[in-house]
């Protein structure tokens, strides 16, 4: 488990990063992952240097170097140092000399690793390109402090952190008002929340937002000399945005409106120096690679069409056609008869003939895709777009989607739409796309794609099961799924079956509950809790939610109680080393630090 394997299986990001152990449950990575030496040697010999008393100690994914005789102030004027990998140990060993020549505690990354990870597409954007944080006493140190490393640091470069106020134009060095001791607040889901003090005394959320904003009492200590532009345009006033669609570390996708034809668009934005790859290539390379696809397909009318490409600032961004539709989820929740209590034969024809005409879209399209020499990379329902009343589909979203007799594949993907073979080769080509197209297929049929990684016989048991509940199973849609799943059939093939004429019977419907049924599965699950069970364990007696690891391990709604309280009332026995743990743990706890309530709480 050397670093950055880890790092690779993220699966839950907001205050912590959440591994799936052996491929299954989730595990807090910052108890587990190992780090590589190589930060934390550079700053342990620099201690040693300076002859002063200091201590050093890991916390997590960070690692924390204080002043033995100075205290960390309640909160203050902090400074934040960013860095990409390659520039990231020679950045820490200049800025660490300064923190540690000013007497200033601050913390950094554990390893390159980490700091790449910081900059991911997923990681929080409040806490975006934080490698290092200072912790200056008072005003006097923090504007000296800043100074100095303004001198140090003012030609090197990393990504724009974005809660904080970049000083004068040094592209790795920013500054905010927070919280820098310890100081939550506990709340009634039994989330600790950071808090600032006002003047008043008042506890006020110290928000990490995703853009410069001190509290009410505070003034910008470097306050800018222009105006910012009260209405929000992009090149020049061509696009006015009208609202932000999505967010993520790497850039925005924006509705607007294209001053220049009165039409809607879409806009792209890409951040410069985030999501970069093995390669070195960055979130502003992959949305020029993404225009280059959306030219080849061009004239497919598959995807959308591109209008506009420019450079503001230090991002770029991407203007593309706007294409109207619901996704394929909208499709399967409010049309699909598994999803309804006493689905009607005729309910279950009118979904087939839209299901039908859906997919040969889909599949031609896909079709397409492959005749132009694209991979699209990311075939999931959120990025399909199909016209309710014609059912024609569009592919809305080519971050992915690659040429593989020109690009190299990219790591990201939508778990349960992905061949976990493929996943575990780290190769994609055409055949993943019939994959995804497969379990597109499925899931229009009821959403279960995800379990793939855990259930081998989805595309046939399961499959089965689902087409005969809905009336289906005289259609050829199992084989066209099941072939395709397996790179056994084509997407000319497909469309051909799916033209055929076919019989639907009415859809299958329990109308009493199976008593034996439930037993068994009640059995089932019992002897799988009792099976992980880890007496032994610090983080918790069974595997449980994220949540349960950032509130309370022993709650009755995610934690040891809840599972013990189901066991037996199920009428399992409760192991004797269960309740050992149980007492152990409860007599451990702090009551002053257990959330409220009866859900997450004590």
């Amino acid at each position: 488990m050397r670093g950055g394997r880890y790092l690779r299986d993220v699966r839950h990001l907001d205050k912590f990063l959440y591994i799936l152990n052996d491929g299954l449950f989730y595990e807090p990575a910052e108890e587990q992952y190992e780090a590589l030496p190589d930060y934390i040697d550079i700053v342990t010999a620099l201690v040693r240097e300076c002859g002063g008393d200091w201590t050093t100690a890991r916390q997590g994914f960070w690692f924390h170097v204080h002043p033995r005789q100075a205290d960390v102030p309640m909160q203050g004027w902090k400074v934040h140092v960013s860095a990409v990998v390659r520039n990231g140990a020679l950045i820490l060993k200049r800025a660490a000399k300064i923190a540690l020549a000013n007497n200033v505690p601050f913390k950094f990354a554990l390893d390159k690793n980490v700091l790449s990870t910081m900059s991911s597409k997923r990681w929080p954007r409040g806490g975006s390109g934080k490698f290092i944080t200072m912790y200056p006493s008072d005003r006097c140190c923090f504007e000296n402090l800043l100074e100095q490393l303004y001198t140090e640091l003012r030609d090197d470069e990393g990504p724009y952190i974005l809660s904080d106020k970049r000083y004068k134009d040094c592209r790795v060095l920013y500054y905010r008002f927070g919280g820098m001791a310890v100081n939550t607040r506990l709340e009634v889901t039994g989330l600790r929340t950071p808090v600032l003090v006002s003047p008043e005394g008042e506890a006020v959320p110290d928000v990490r937002t995703p853009y410069f904003a001190p509290p009410i009492w505070e003034t910008d200590p470097f306050p800018s000399k222009t105006a910012e532009s009260q209405e929000p345009t992009l090149n020049a006033g061509r696009y006015r945005v009208k609202k932000a669609l999505a967010f993520s570390n790497s850039g925005g996708v924006y509705l607007a409106e294209d001053r220049l034809t009165g039409a809607e668009v879409i806009i792209k934005e890409a951040r410069a120096l985030t999501v970069i790859d093995d390669r070195g290539n960055d979130a502003i390379h992959r949305l020029k690679k993404e225009l280059k696809i959306l030219e080849v397909l061009g004239d497919t009318g598959v995807t959308p069409r591109p209008v506009d490409s420019f450079q503001e600032w230090e991002n770029f961004f991407l203007v593309e056609e706007y294409v109207d539709g619901i996704d394929v989820r909208d499709l399967m929740l409010s049309e699909s008869p598994v999803l309804r209590a006493a689905p009607s034969l005729e309910e279950s024809s009118q979904y087939y003939e839209t299901f039908k005409k859906t997919f040969i879209n889909l599949a031609n399209a896909v079709r397409q895709l492959h005749e132009h020499g694209v991979v699209f990379g990311d075939l999931s329902p959120v990025n399909i777009k199909t016209d309710r009343s014609t059912c024609a589909v569009r592919l809305i979203d080519c971050e992915v989607a690659f040429r593989p007799a020109f690009d190299e594949s990219t790591y990201l993907y939508t778990p349960g739409f992905r061949n976990v073979l493929s996943l575990r080769s780290n190769a994609q080509g055409f055949a993943d796309d019939l994959y995804s197209l497969a379990a597109v297929m499925m899931y229009a049929l009821f959403p279960v794609a995800v379990f793939s990684s855990l259930r081998e016989d989805l595309f046939d048991t399961v499959l089965e099961t689902v087409l005969a509940d809905i009336g289906w199973s005289q259609t050829e849609v199992g084989n066209i799924i099941r072939g395709l799943s397996r790179n056994e059939m084509s997407c000319a093939r497909a469309c051909e079956l799916l033209e055929r004429p076919v019989k639907i019977v009415k859809p299958y419907f329990h109308e009493e509950v199976d008593a034996g049924a439930c037993r068994k599965i009640s059995e089932e699950l019992g002897s799988f809790l009792l099976s992980n069970m880890r007496a032994d364990g610090e983080s918790g007696l069974f595997p449980a939610d994220p949540f349960a690891h950032q509130t309370n391990h022993l709650s009755l709604g995610f934690g040891a109680c809840g599972v013990l309280y189901s066991l037996n009332k199920c009428g399992f026995e409760v192991p004797r080393a269960a309740r050992d743990w149980l007492e152990q743990e409860l007599d451990k706890a702090k009551p002053e630090r257990l959330p409220p309530g009866i859900f997450t709480g004590a």
